[in-house]
């Protein structure tokens, strides 16, 4: 059974006063800097993906240099970066040969080249996607030469870019798609609020990291995951992600007059039109349901559905696009007639069908969600539980005792 990959992601949608900020660490000039990030929630639960299979450096070595020789032969690649990434899977590789690298450094970078060798043995590894996942084994590198002192859930940027990677038991640093973008709507947000306190560099460079860690997805744009979870192998999407993404790139599109921003968050859309395990869309009576993980057509997560069809309103309204329109629309209709299924009468399920009670932090997010959606549409079913959803938060007082059905595995904010 599936259960929550979401901690306290409460940025994506909040204000940054809301939200409480969490330690981060840089790597800058050869050294690893403890900082406070403003925008970030603390992650309250332990990544806990798949457990990883062995290493295997020789497959690794070959699968991946084939994959960039045969892009490079396509004319896919520019020489650039084929000098590019055959220099970085030489690095990588140059780690097992070194005698002064520690056995942590080799099991973490060799957990990623052999994610990637994964990849490429099911031929997935295109083009397309090179310039993520090699950005990630090159972060990978220098981060675990320095033998740093890094927890299970904690992030990490490098030098001048936000971009952020998230350490995960046994997968090394991956690049963590939703937390990105949650934190440019965080950034957009203050920028909205108190121009005076704007960070519009910040902002702009981490949209245009975003932008350049972006693959195709059956002929689609997406940011996808790289490590196995619940079942799923990697490369996979999330509808949740993907909707937060294209609401900060609309937004951000509108606020630096940038169409590129626009353009990108167009080519994404497509995902709301496929159903898993290439995209995220359950068509259902009149509606649709869109899921967290392409690859759990069966797990219906309330607060990843609500969050996707915001994301789709709030990129409708600022393109003016006719097709999100009725994307939000038929997420809408499936909306309103599921959200009631959630509530106990005490307390919200996480998810359906197999019925597991939130946790405390998951139940004030889907009510937190309710109240946007509530904004947005003014639909009763959205203000009449949000309102419900926060009494039974009064009334318990604080989270549920340890061990209810919704305190699994879960893994970060997605």
């Amino acid at each position: 059974m599936l259960v929550p990959l979401i901690a306290a992601i409460m940025l994506l949608v909040a204000a940054p006063a809301a939200v409480a900020g969490d330690r981060t660490l840089v790597v800058e000039g050869g050294q690893i800097q403890e900082r406070w990030d403003p925008y970030l929630e603390p992650d309250i639960q332990p990544p806990e993906p798949d457990p990883p299979p062995p290493a295997a450096k020789t497959a690794a070595q070959g699968e991946i240099k084939q994959a960039v020789e045969r892009a490079a032969a396509k004319g896919s690649l520019s020489e650039h970066q084929h000098r590019r990434f055959t220099r970085i899977l030489n690095d990588a590789h140059r780690l097992y040969d070194r005698g002064d690298v520690g056995r942590r450094c080799r099991s973490q970078v060799g957990r990623v080249l052999g994610l990637m060798a994964a990849i490429a043995a099911r031929g997935s590894l295109n083009a397309s996607r090179m310039p993520a996942l090699f950005l990630q084994l090159e972060r990978n590198i220098e981060f675990w030469e320095q033998e740093p002192d890094i927890r299970i859930g904690e992030r990490v940027s490098f030098g001048k870019d936000p971009l952020l990677l998230q350490h995960y038991a046994g997968y090394g640093l991956q690049i963590q798609p939703l937390g990105n973008f949650g934190k440019a709507n965080g950034l957009w947000t203050e920028c909205q609020e108190r121009p005076r306190d704007c960070r519009r560099k910040m902002l702009h460079r981490l949209l245009d990291s975003m932008m350049r860690v972006a693959s195709r997805r059956g002929g689609f744009k997406a940011w996808e995951y790289w490590f196995p979870f619940g079942g799923g192998s990697p490369p996979w999407a999330s509808g949740m992600a993907t909707a937060t993404g294209m609401q900060a790139l609309s937004r951000g599109a509108t606020f630096f007059g940038e169409p590129r921003y626009m353009k990108a968050a167009r080519q994404a859309l497509p995902i709301f039109r496929k159903p898993p395990p290439l995209g995220v869309r359950i068509d259902s009576g009149r509606g649709a349901h869109y899921l967290l993980y392409s690859f759990a057509p069966g797990l219906r997560v309330l607060n990843a559905f609500l969050q996707a069809i915001t994301g789709l309103f709030d990129y409708a309204k600022l393109s003016d696009d006719r097709r999100a329109h009725r994307l939000f629309h038929a997420g809408d209709v499936r909306a309103r007639r599921e959200t009631p299924r959630y509530d106990t009468g005490s307390w919200s399920y996480y998810a359906l069908p197999n019925r597991n009670l939130s946790t405390w932090d998951y139940h004030v997010l889907v009510t937190g969600f309710l109240e946007n959606l509530c904004e947005r549409t003014g639909a009763r079913v959205y203000c009449r539980t949000a309102r419900r959803f926060a009494r039974y938060s009064r009334e318990r007082g604080g989270p549920p005792p340890p061990g209810n059905p919704g305190s699994g595995r879960r893994c970060g904010y997605l």
